[in-house]
């Protein structure tokens, strides 16, 4: 519970879950859940959480809402594109057990990997090419990458 709303977290399959991409980040034939361990970290460096789990997402909800970006820029960073609609649409038919009907779905605008994704697969969100997106010099002010003088990419990557 966060924000005085209660969320349900529902498990779909890979070829349904267009808009959870981003955590994926794999081709859809390939296992794409992860199980995350600390365990290391706690028996080699005597790790422990600061705060709990559930407690650090309710924080980090409340940062989120107290210091929103503006619209577009959230838009274009998450490549999400909030159609919720289409998501209902595709758990109905999920639920009634009707996957072929789920995936036939067609999103209103397919959602991409997330801005800063430099994963293998394509981003449908963003037409850079690898080349692309690590061409040039990184600029701190404009925090991005900036196309060197006289447009010459490098010849490695």
């Amino acid at each position: 519970r966060a924000l005085g709303h209660e969320m349900e977290v529902i498990e779909v399959p890979d070829e349904l879950s267009a808009a959870g991409r981003p955590l994926a980040k794999e081709k859809v034939e390939k296992e794409t859940s992860y199980v995350v361990s600390n365990a290391k970290a706690r028996y080699l460096l005597g790790y422990s959480d600061v705060v709990g789990c559930v407690e650090a997402l309710t924080e980090t909800a409340r940062w989120l809402v107290n210091n929103l970006p503006e619209e577009n820029k959230m838009k274009m960073v998450l490549q999400d594109p909030f159609d919720y609609e289409t998501e209902d649409r595709i758990l109905e038919a999920y639920r009634k057990g009707d996957l072929r009907a789920a995936s036939q779905i067609k999103w209103k605008k397919e959602p991409g990997y997330g801005y800063f994704y430099y994963g293998s697969e394509k981003n449908p969100a963003d037409p850079r090419s690898q080349a692309e997106k690590h061409s040039g010099d990184y600029d701190p002010i404009k925090v991005k990458r900036v196309k060197r003088k006289g447009g010459e990419v490098p010849s490695k990557l």
